[in-house]
C-alpha cells in the first residue's frame, strides 16, 4: 500500500486478511478477525487490541429471551421445560410474564418449580383491599399466585409478572409475583421455596379451572453482570 492507512505511516499495509477484517493497534497495527454474524464490536480493555465481537444485548433490561407460548384453550399448565438455569452462578433473576382471560368460574392460579409441590412457603397473599389472606409458615403446596375468589366469574382480563430470584440462602428460590384483573383489582404474592440453585422448569397451573384461548406466556433470563 504505497498511500499509507489514512495519515497513517506511510508504506504500512493493513494487517486484515479476510472480507469484514478490521485494524486495529496496540503498540503496533495488528488484525482484528471479523465476528460471527449477528455479533457487535464491543470496547474491552481486556483484549489485546482492546476490542472483541461480542453477542448483541437482548430482551427486557439485557434479558435473554427464554420462551413465549400462547394457548388455544381448555390447557391447565403452561410449561418452560428442560431448562438449566444457575441461579446462583450464572443467572440474577428470571422474569415470567402471563396475559388472559378468565372463560369460566372462580380460577385459581399457582407457579410450581422444578415439578417440586411441596415445601413452599407462603408468605404473603395481599388483594386489592389491602388484606392479608393466605399466609402460611411453611409446608404450602405451590406458591399461588391468585387464590380461587380473585377471578369470580367468565371474562375477567389478567395481566401480571412473576419474578424469580435467589433467595438469601442458597438454595431457596424466592418468588415475587403482581397479578392485575380488569374488573377485580390486584393481587400481590410473595413466597420461597428450597429447590436448589438451578432451575430446571418453570410451570403455571390452574387448579379449578382452565386457562383461556389467547392466554399467553414469556419468560426471560438475566444474566450475571449484565
Amino acid at each position: 500500500m504505497s498511500g499509507g492507512m489514512g495519515g497513517g505511516e506511510a508504506g504500512i499495509d493493513p494487517p486484515t486478511t479476510t472480507k469484514g477484517d478490521l485494524s486495529g493497534f496496540d503498540t503496533t497495527f495488528d488484525r482484528v478477525p471479523v465476528g460471527t454474524n449477528t455479533q457487535v464490536l464491543t470496547a474491552d480493555s481486556t483484549e489485546a487490541l482492546g476490542l472483541k465481537w461480542a453477542a448483541a444485548a437482548t430482551g427486557i433490561n439485557n434479558m435473554e429471551f427464554v420462551g413465549f407460548t400462547e394457548l388455544s384453550g381448555g390447557e391447565t399448565t403452561i410449561t418452560f421445560g428442560s431448562l438449566s438455569y444457575d441461579m446462583d452462578a450464572d443467572y440474577t433473576d428470571m422474569i415470567l410474564l402471563i396475559g388472559g382471560a378468565n372463560s369460566g368460574g372462580s380460577l385459581a392460579l399457582e407457579i410450581v418449580l422444578n415439578q417440586d409441590t411441596a415445601g413452599y412457603r407462603q408468605n404473603a397473599i395481599l388483594n386489592d383491599g389491602g388484606t392479608l389472606s393466605g399466609t402460611s409458615a411453611s409446608g404450602a403446596t405451590e406458591c399461588t399466585i391468585a387464590p380461587t375468589g380473585i377471578f369470580p366469574g367468565a371474562g375477567y382480563v389478567y395481566t401480571g409478572i412473576i419474578h424469580l430470584l435467589m433467595g438469601q440462602k442458597s438454595g431457596a428460590m424466592h418468588i415475587e409475583s403482581r397479578l392485575g384483573v380488569i374488573s377485580g383489582g390486584q393481587q400481590i404474592t410473595d413466597c420461597d421455596i428450597s429447590i436448589g440453585d438451578t432451575i430446571t422448569e418453570v410451570k403455571l397451573q390452574v387448579s379449578t379451572q382452565s386457562f383461556s384461548a389467547g392466554t399467553w406466556a414469556a419468560l426471560f433470563a438475566r444474566p450475571m453482570n449484565s
